[in-house]
């Protein structure tokens, strides 16, 4: 006689809906058994503890073993390098050496993509793999590589970056010459570490409003990568994500999905472009968007607000029309609000913050720096201009400058989360994993003290919740890595 939790047809429906609403993921009929049997497995893994019961813990604990467990069984990790060779010419071929060209000509020798949905790491690790290939000047090139996923365990797979054969699965005289991988056991492969350096991984919920931000690396992106996870979200996430997408990317920035994912794009926000058997979607202009009045009465109503002239109105009105812009991602309106007020407030710190802000999520990162050091020379005691000052810096590949920047706003407020969570960054990787999660727990015993649903500044989409949930996961991660290489 079996001792497995009988679940009712209540109880599935219920972890179901938790599903959706926290992940955006549906369940279908044919996922059904799986997902019964998962939900009964972690049940009598944890003493037969009633199903109710688990899923009340789930939702209190948001990090909780238990719902790590359960993510881990109903995701799939399935991926290899190249995949969808179609795409992977697309790329090599035209859209890269295209952005390539470009931004040679604009001397702006950065590039951001990222893959979102990245599963154990190939589709991140290919286009690293790509760039290496078409950068004759590779070592020259800021690059931003950024890999996500909500599954534990493929996040900790893609950081080892370590495959077996069907995982590369292509040639093997690719995995032999390529000088790309090392075999480290019998059909075990390790990928290189000049490769793997270039690649960031961490963990990223697409159903939550946590992107775009410049603490997650998720803004002036070039391309982002989400192949085969809408097919999982139903259709409001789909269109909640997506548009945080849109505003995520640079101008022309493109998203590419797979064949098999639906394409409910609000085509107010993309243009799908093909080439031959290749789709894409790239960003269209918000000034020719068409969008549904619903969706942009509050920015109507702050484009008409925007009309009246900076000038008429005091320095504190200007910063809270221009903290409005920001906080519906009006990077281009929130910065020629700035340079308004600036001609009249020219040294104004907290504007030239601000004119850094909108720089940043515009692609213009030298620009924004030179802004944040301005910021800086009017204020040398505002901590808040050093931790964007750091994160810059760090986006831009400058990581003994970003590590003295956060360190700088630490002594200015050592109460400040943010700071340590991001020196906490910078130490993992310059290979101090122990100094690194002093910091990040540093950044955890601070965000306790706040109000969980306090938001963290004023135009980043997180609370000290949603931060703290992240910095948990992370934490998470770093320790299980660094139990693996002492092993």
């Amino acid at each position: 006689m079996s001792n497995k939790p009988v679940l009712t047809e209540y109880d599935e429906q219920c972890f179901a809906d938790f599903i959706r609403q926290a992940y955006g993921i549906n369940i279908h009929e044919h996922q059904l058994e799986k997902f019964r049997d998962s939900i009964s497995a972690i049940c009598l893994a944890v003493g037969n503890l009633d199903a109710q019961r688990l899923l009340q813990k789930m939702i209190a604990e948001p990090f909780c073993v238990e719902r790590i467990q359960l993510i881990e069984k109903i995701t799939i990790d399935e991926s290899y390098f190249f995949r969808d060779s179609a795409q992977i010419d697309f790329l090599k071929y035209e859209y890269l050496p295209k952005l390539i060209e470009k931004k040679r000509q604009a001397g702006d020798k950065q590039l951001r993509i990222w893959s979102a949905g990245c599963s154990t790491g190939q589709e991140i690790y290919s286009i690293a793999i790509l760039l290496y290939e078409l950068l004759i000047d590779y070592d020259d090139w800021n690059l931003h590589l950024l890999g996500t996923d909500i599954n534990h365990q493929s996040l900790n797979r893609a950081k080892q970056a370590e495959y077996n054969a069907w995982n590369i699965r292509t040639e093997q005289g690719f995995i032999n010459n390529s000088g790309y991988f090392q075999e480290v056991a019998n059909d075990c492969f390790r990928l290189s570490d000049e490769i793997k350096a270039k690649v960031n991984i961490s963990y990223l919920n697409l159903a939550k409003n946590s992107f775009p931000s410049i603490m997650s690396g998720t803004c002036a992106l070039d391309m982002i990568l989400c192949r085969n996870v809408f097919i999982y979200f139903d259709e409001a996430t789909i269109q909640q994500a997506s548009r945080r997408f849109y505003d995520s990317l640079n101008e022309s920035g493109i998203l590419m999905l797979s064949a098999t994912d639906p394409l409910s794009i609000d085509e107010d926000y993309f243009v799908q472009e093909k080439r031959e058997s290749v789709f894409f979607l790239r960003k269209k202009p918000l000034f020719f968007a068409s969008i549904t009045q619903s969706a942009v009465e509050p920015k109507i109503r702050l484009a008409q607000q925007s009309n009246k002239q900076v000038s008429e109105l005091n320095l504190a009105e200007a910063k809270q029309l221009i903290i409005k812009h920001l906080s519906v991602a009006e990077w281009q309106a929130g910065l020629n609000q700035v340079n308004k007020a600036l001609e009249s407030d020219a040294y104004d710190a907290e504007l030239l913050q601000f004119k850094a802000k909108c720089l940043i999520n515009l692609g213009q990162m030298l620009a924004a720096q030179e802004a944040c050091e301005q910021s800086i020379i009017q204020d040398e005691v505002e901590p808040h201009s050093y931790l964007l000052y750091g994160l810059i810096l760090m986006q831009r590949g400058y990581l003994s400058e970003a590590e003295t920047a956060f360190r700088q706003t630490i002594f200015l407020n050592n109460a400040f989360m943010e700071a340590h969570y991001q020196l906490g960054q910078i130490l993992l990787k310059k290979g101090q994993k122990k100094l690194a999660i002093k910091s990040i727990q540093n950044a955890l015993a601070l965000a306790a003290l706040e109000k969980p649903d306090r938001p963290i500044h004023n135009v980043i989409p997180l609370t000290y919740s949603s931060f703290s949930g992240i910095m948990k996961n992370e934490l998470e991660l770093i320790q299980h890595e660094d139990s693996d290489d002492r092993r």
